[in-house]
C-alpha cells in the first residue's frame, strides 16, 4: 500500500498566493467508503516554546477503488511565511492521512520568492542598521 503526492511541474516553492495544484495517488488499499484519505495544506511550527498545527485547505476523497488518483488545486496562503530561526521555524506542507493514520508529508516553501526567510540572517543584518521590522515593513504596518 502506497500513498504518492506530486505536484505540477515539481514545483515545492511557492509564493504567497500562488496556485498550488498536483495529484495524490494510492495503491493497494482496500476499498472501505467509510476510511477517507485526506490532503491538507498546513503549516507547523518546531523549536522551542508550544507547537503549532493549523491547516490551511483540506481535501477529502473515500476509498472507493484500490488504486485511484485525484487532481487537487487551491489558492495558496498569504500568511504566515515559511521561516527559520535559531530557536523556532515555520514549515508548510501537504499532508496526506489515511484515516487517522498519517501517510505521507510534502514540505513546500511558501515566502516571497519562493525562498525561506532566515531569521537568524536578520539578526546578523540588524547589526548593519537593517532590521527584521525594516525588511518586513509592509507586513507590519
Amino acid at each position: 500500500m502506497s500513498i504518492s503526492i506530486q505536484l505540477n511541474d515539481d514545483r515545492k516553492r511557492f509564493a504567497p498566493g500562488d496556485t498550488i495544484s498536483g495529484e495524490i495517488r494510492w495503491s493497494g488499499l482496500t476499498p472501505d467508503t467509510k476510511t477517507v484519505i485526506t490532503l491538507d495544506l498546513a503549516f507547523h511550527t518546531e523549536g522551542k516554546g508550544t507547537e503549532q498545527r493549523e491547516v490551511h485547505h483540506r481535501f477529502e476523497w473515500p476509498i472507493v477503488s484500490t488504486d485511484e488518483t485525484h487532481e487537487f488545486s487551491f489558492d495558496g496562503p498569504t500568511w504566515p511565511w515559511s521561516f527559520s530561526g535559531k530557536l523556532i521555524l515555520l514549515v508548510w506542507s501537504l499532508d496526506a492521512w489515511e484515516g487517522k493514520k498519517h501517510a505521507v508529508a510534502l514540505p513546500l516553501t511558501v515566502a516571497p520568492n519562493g525562498e525561506e526567510i532566515s531569521l537568524y540572517r536578520y539578526v546578523i543584518d540588524e547589526k548593519k542598521n537593517k532590521g527584521l521590522a525594516e525588511i518586513l515593513n509592509h507586513k507590519l504596518t
